[in-house]
């Protein structure tokens, strides 16, 4: 029983399947004034992580959302003429995503040790290497362009970056870690001086100068977004605009830069330097 003293046994529509279901927390009103915001947060966050799949991830979003679903009021009206529209509503684009179809075990196993600290042991294929064991302690499962990564420590105590879809197995290891304090690891501290989730070690920064033509579009959809934590942008007296930042590898910058063809020059850094 709920808190108004009804019953918390739900009969949920899974497509023409119809089964019963336990339901905690009271029922959503259709007229709340939160309900439009959940209804969105709750799509867009099914479509950004539409690119999982069915995995473990994949289906406890859809959990989420059946579980939702059969706490409307008004349930049968509303889904018949709203619900039944709403992906279309509230539509996010994929940005090349991988495919995880073959990688349930994977990301399963990996968010388990991660929640309980456990070190894994994993296979994992490269450009370098085509069967690699590598010993790890799981610090962060980051997603970046559609496309999911394991950031962790090895048994050399570096923090490296892998590729979920290149992890072939990950095998459970008996040994737990503490999860280290946020003075000493951050995501968000640890991919910085990057321009995207390729990193470098490097202290040396290469500086960028990037000057786009006078054309409105261009510059809008430059200076509309936040590319790098260091970037500056400044418009200058020919109409053009001036893009500078500066990051510790070039891997993800130069097809960045490619993108924009000739209307975009390339002042920093210099033709000779390497890039």
């Amino acid at each position: 029983m709920n808190g108004s003293g009804e019953s918390n046994l739900r009969e949920v529509a899974d497509g023409e399947a119809k089964y019963l279901r336990l339901v905690f927390g009271d029922e959503v009103k259709l007229y709340d004034s939160t309900f439009v915001s959940r209804v969105a947060a709750l799509h867009y966050s099914q479509q950004l992580l539409g690119f999982v799949g069915q995995t473990t991830i994949g289906a406890a979003s859809n959990e989420l959302m059946t579980d939702f679903r059969s706490r409307v009021r008004e349930k049968k009206q509303f889904i018949d003429e709203v619900l039944g529209n709403v992906d279309r509503m509230f539509f996010q684009l994929p940005d090349a995503p991988k495919d995880y179809s073959t990688k349930n075990l994977v990301i399963r196993d990996l968010m388990d040790c991660l929640i309980f600290r456990r070190a894994i042991l994993m296979n994992y294929t490269s450009a370098s290497f085509k069967d690699l064991s590598v010993e790890l302690e799981p610090y962060t499962l980051a997603v970046h362009r559609s496309a999911l990564y394991l950031i962790g420590k090895g048994t050399d105590d570096d923090v490296r970056i892998y590729a979920v879809d290149r992890i072939l197995s990950v095998e459970k290891l008996r040994r737990r870690f503490d999860y280290p304090r946020a003075a000493d690891y951050d995501p968000a501290r640890y991919t910085e001086g990057s321009f995207g989730i390729f990193r470098s070690d490097s202290k040396v920064l290469i500086h960028f100068e990037l000057i786009f033509d006078d054309e409105r579009w261009l510059k809008l959809y430059i200076s509309e977004r936040h590319w790098h934590p260091t970037q500056v942008l400044e418009p200058l007296e020919d109409g053009r605009l001036r893009l500078t930042f500066s990051v510790n590898t070039d891997v993800e910058v130069w097809p960045w830069i490619r993108q924009f063809g000739d209307r975009v020059q390339v002042i920093l850094p210099k033709p000779s330097q390497p890039g």
